[in-house]
This record gives C-alpha cells, sequence and structure tokens, in this order.
C-alpha cells in the first residue's frame, strides 16, 4: 500500500511538474511576435516587440507575462468583433487593425492563459495603487503608440501607431492590402 501511494505521488509530482513546465514554455511562446504578425507594418513590429520585453520585466513580480494577442486584422474578423461588441469602430476601415498599424497586448496567466482580468493585489479600483492596465498602458505610450484605454470606451489592450489616420489611408489606397503592399 505503502508503495502505491508513493508511486501516485510521485506521478502526481511529475505530472503537476510538466503542467507547470509546458505553461512556462507557453507563457515564453505567446510573449514573442511569430509568423502570424507578417501583415503588421515594421514600426509596429519593432515597437510591440519592445512594449513585450518592458512590460514583460514590469510585471514579473506580478506572476504576470505580457503578450500580443492580436495584431493585423482581415475585414471579416474585424467585422465579427464589430458585431459581437468588442470592437467600437463604426466601419471596419476606421479601425488600425486591418491596416497592421495596431496590436491588442494582454496578460498571461501562470497557467499560460490569455486573460483580461488579472488578479492583483491592489484590486481593479483601489485610487492609491495604478491598475495593472494603466501599468501596461504607460508602457505603451512610452514607445509610441496610442493607447485605448485613453478613450472615453476604454480598451485597455489596444495599442495603434497612427502613422496616418485611417480616413487617409482609405483616400490614399484601395484598402488595407494595397497599403500592406507597401511594406510586407
Amino acid at each position: 500500500m505503502k508503495t502505491q501511494t508513493k508511486l501516485l505521488l510521485g506521478l502526481g509530482v511529475m505530472a503537476s511538474t510538466a503542467a507547470a513546465w509546458q505553461a512556462q514554455n507557453i507563457r515564453a511562446a505567446m510573449t514573442k511576435l511569430g509568423k502570424g504578425w507578417a501583415n503588421l507594418h515594421p514600426e509596429v513590429k519593432r515597437r510591440a516587440e519592445l512594449v513585450i520585453v518592458e512590460a514583460n520585466k514590469e510585471f514579473e513580480k506580478d506572476g504576470l507575462k505580457i503578450g500580443a494577442f492580436e495584431g493585423w486584422r482581415t475585414i471579416p474578423r474585424q467585422l465579427s468583433l464589430m458585431g459581437k461588441g468588442v470592437s467600437f469602430v463604426g466601419d471596419p476601415l476606421s479601425s488600425y487593425h486591418p491596416w497592421g498599424l495596431a496590436v491588442d497586448f494582454v496578460f498571461i496567466n501562470k497557467l499560460g492563459l490569455w486573460t483580461w482580468t488579472p488578479n492583483y493585489e491592489c484590486g481593479w479600483w483601489n485610487p492609491f495603487c495604478d491598475t495593472p492596465w494603466e501599468r501596461l498602458g504607460a508602457i505603451i505610450k512610452k514607445h509610441g503608440f496610442e493607447w485605448g484605454g485613453d478613450w472615453k470606451s476604454f480598451d485597455g489592450p489596444h495599442a495603434q501607431l497612427p502613422i496616418r489616420r485611417t480616413s487617409q489611408l482609405k483616400v490614399m489606397y484601395n484598402g488595407p492590402s494595397d497599403f500592406i503592399k507597401t511594406f510586407a
């Protein structure tokens, strides 16, 4: 009986160690811009990588990582998010995402899962403490992005680089794919 108990305990430790290792690897992979980020403007990519590096140092003490959840979006994806009430633009081409000029940064918890509500000891509405979104927003703005957390309809994950306003891009290009061809 003792041998079986030790074996089961050992298997449990091995399983939890394997899960922790897997979560750590997932978190590491999620904090890098991979091949799926090809349609982002090069300057957006460069700055996004700087945000990720600095934010991960900042949030290390909180047990959180930062990753780029989404950058470039297709028009159908943008329309889908608008339909779900997640994106608040009236026209999909008014978003910087289809133009390759926006990134959504999100927290990654200890399990390697995306989280938009990080567990934080200060609490969300403590007036004596900055929230995680405000801390992340400061880093985003430091690297020259406009931050969606400053908007009336708070969008903490969103960062955009208005190299040109979307109204200008709509006039200058036949659509996002023509603009992307200029830097892809």
